[in-house]
């Protein structure tokens, strides 16, 4: 007897997605109220940057089971880290260079 195959899919992004897109439609235009127009793009950036990190990891995760599961964890950590070291040095740039014109 042969075990259960499992299948790698993404049908769990798009729960991910649209709860985020429910944030968006009700927490941008409500900070924009309680704040101003660049606290509600602040709000947007943060939301697109979770859910791009979110996508990114399901698929490449769902990608690396679908060649074996071994490979699922080396995956998730290496995007993991290179997500984090992008979002770093973006920071770190954008913070450097936002001082500048200071």
């Amino acid at each position: 007897m042969t075990a259960p195959t499992k299948t790698w899919d993404l049908s769990h992004v798009r729960a991910g997605l649209l709860t985020t897109g429910v944030l968006a439609v009700v927490g941008v235009p409500l900070t924009w109220l309680l704040r101003d127009g660049r606290a509600a793009a602040c709000a947007l950036a943060g939301l697109a940057i979770v859910a791009a990190f979110f996508s990114v990891s399901a698929y490449a995760v769902a990608a690396a089971g679908r060649v074996s599961d071994s490979l699922t964890l080396p995956v998730a950590l290496g995007t993991y880290v290179l997500k984090i070291t992008v979002f770093g040095l973006t920071f770190n740039v954008t913070t450097v260079y936002r001082g500048r014109l200071t």
